[in-house]
């Protein structure tokens, strides 16, 4: 899947942090921001790029 998307407005792509396994937007599509209830806060890994996120 080497296609490039058009994310609608008020949706979201999302992907899991391991692609070779993860089930994430390229299986079941995009996300709207109503389902969304979180934020990011932090990285963890890969441990050079780990640290608060702004």
């Amino acid at each position: 899947m080497n296609n490039p998307v058009t994310v609608p407005e008020g949706q979201y792509y999302v992907l899991g942090d391991n692609s070779a396994s993860s089930n994430d937007s390229r299986y079941w599509g995009f996300v709207p921001k109503e389902n969304l209830i979180g934020k990011i806060y932090k990285i963890y890994w890969p441990l050079n790029r780990s640290g608060a996120v702004e």
